[in-house]
């Protein structure tokens, strides 16, 4: 069997976690096919050659980050032209081969659409090619279809629903990375073979180095993908405005959210230092969740929630809200909390820590629960 991966040709520097959920997507449909990544760029087919360093990775090979008392660091990161002021370089290139007009002769079994945003009307696919659409969230189609006009972020919107629309229409079967987003996208349209994955656990964590071991010392929290309205940064800002909440705090992410409010968040922390990476490596994320104690992650609009995957994996509880797909991939339900009264999170944090729960038994739990062994086993399933 024969798959092309269809990603859009500046696949390798957006969308993060999608770009996540595709690369281990393509090593599990490695196991038992052949497989490659496409592109089309205005109705020319050419071919991604992409080390497996990057795959395992999610390209994230390097980390930077700034240090120091909280409200330098934006001035610190724009001083610097969002710089990097501490790097560790990564020598691993990608190349590109042009396939020509038609990608007939690639013999291709089934093209994986891994995003509804590629489709264009400059795509010519072969009719005897089977496909398959992936469906991250359905997020933005609520923009498009529940919002009031002001409210809408409409380009990438409409280019969500126009995707979901080609999926609706022509595609052999809907892949979605969670129940959630299955009943949302049935919310919207009417395909009658959509499938939910089991749940994506990143490359990264299953080929580790499992006997590093890092002291969890004190009461560390980590936070990730934090700069971003959507996941709860207003909630954040309130909660590190108050005192003694923990004793050490590192944060991971790009900025997502307005200038001012990336001002304000980090100018409001009460604490004497904290460390920001704006990118960090997967190995280094490992090393960072391994030394934490707990993981905060409020957001509510989630697809899947790698982030809380990834933390659990590594034996980090996490606190999170009851919305979307997070509540599939929170191992714990006394974790589930309303992030509305500060106070009571405040309370949930000091118990948290309290508890002391082994990070073996989470790791354990989460190595059980999110397994590519099932991922791999299900797309056998609906692929054969």
């Amino acid at each position: 069997m024969k798959i092309g991966l269809l990603v859009e040709p500046d696949f390798l520097t957006k969308h993060v976690g999608v770009r996540s959920v595709i690369y281990t997507i393509y090593s599990q449909l490695k196991t038992f096919s052949e497989v490659c990544f496409i592109s089309n760029l205005d109705g020319m087919w050419f071919e991604m050659h992409i080390p497996y360093e990057m795959i395992l990775n999610n390209n994230f090979t390097s980390s930077w980050y700034i240090e120091g008392k909280p409200e330098h660091i934006p001035e610190v990161y724009n001083r610097a032209g969002g710089k990097r002021l501490y790097e560790t370089k990564c020598s691993y290139k990608c190349y590109f081969s042009q396939i020509g007009s038609d990608i007939s002769s690639l013999n291709l079994d089934w093209l994986f659409i891994t995003a509804p945003w590629v489709i264009s009307p400059s795509l010519h696919i072969p009719k005897n090619i089977k496909l398959a659409g992936i469906v991250h969230d359905l997020i933005p189609n609520r923009y498009v279809f529940e919002k009031r006009a002001t409210q809408k972020p409409f380009e990438f919107a409409y280019e969500h629903h126009l995707g979901y629309y080609f999926y609706d229409r022509n595609v052999d079967i809907v892949f979605t990375n969670s129940d959630f987003s299955r009943i949302e996208f049935l919310k919207f349209y009417n395909h009658k073979n959509v499938v939910t994955l089991s749940p994506l656990t990143p490359n990264s964590l299953y080929e580790r180095d499992d006997n590093e071991k890092t002291a969890r010392v004190g009461r560390k929290i980590i936070l990730g993908n934090f700069l971003d309205e959507r996941k709860g940064l207003g909630i954040l800002k309130e909660l590190f405005s108050k005192p003694n909440i923990c004793d050490e705090l590192v944060l991971y992410g790009a900025i997502r959210c307005p200038v001012e409010k990336f001002y304000s968040f980090f100018k409001t922390i009460n604490m004497e230092s904290v460390r920001w990476y704006p990118e960090i490596s997967s190995k280094q994320l490992t090393r960072e969740f391994k030394s934490s104690n707990l993981f905060l992650f409020p957001s509510q609009n989630e697809g899947l929630g790698l982030p809380v995957i990834e933390a659990q994996c590594n034996g980090v509880p996490v606190l999170t809200a009851p919305f979307g797909s997070v509540r599939e991939v929170q191992l714990n339900d006394s974790h589930t909390i309303c992030w509305d009264d500060i106070d009571l999170v405040m309370e949930k944090v000091k118990s948290t820590f309290r508890d002391n729960q082994l990070p073996e038994t989470i790791e354990t739990l989460s190595r059980s629960t999110f397994s590519h062994k099932k991922l791999r086993d299900k797309l056998i399933k609906h692929l054969s």
